[in-house]
């Protein structure tokens, strides 16, 4: 399970807040890398020098070989409830399939929010011109079930 983070002057402006999450993800993330190349190419070009951060996690439930993705959709969901949308690269919300209740809240909510001591100078968001504009807007207007 991982996040992929902004790490410089500028955060992605979301329909109710700012966030430098542009992912959240789970699987092997040294195969995926490759996957994601394409895109943080794109976004290394707004970045400018900074690097991008992303941080693990590794969640652990007795008999829960889903857990991974349990996760996954439980912080998209909660990212959404935040700020009003998944992150810019998730297409597609996931959801859980069962009642995992993942613990401590204020750590979980620190993968996905801006931080303490951070602070961003731009809030970005894609235009209708960018080729990010749909996938930006397509959990916008999804609804939770």
């Amino acid at each position: 399970m991982y996040v992929i983070r902004l790490n410089g002057l500028f955060a992605i402006e979301y329909p109710r807040g700012i966030s430098p999450t542009v992912y959240i993800g789970e699987g092997n993330f040294e195969q995926r890398i490759t996957q994601h190349k394409n895109w943080l190419m794109d976004l290394a070009e707004l970045q400018g020098e900074y690097e991008f951060l992303i941080g693990y996690c590794f969640p652990r439930a007795k008999n829960a070989s889903k857990v991974y993705s349990e996760f996954e959709a439980m912080l998209i969901h909660e990212f959404r409830d935040i700020y009003g949308a998944a992150p810019l690269r998730n297409r597609q919300m996931e959801f859980q399939k069962s009642n995992h209740e993942f613990q401590p809240t204020r750590e979980i909510r620190s993968a996905i929010m801006i931080g303490k001591g951070v602070r961003f100078h731009w809030a970005v968001k894609p235009m209708k011109s960018s080729s990010k504009y749909d996938v930006y807007q397509l959990t916008k207007e999804q609804t939770t079930f």
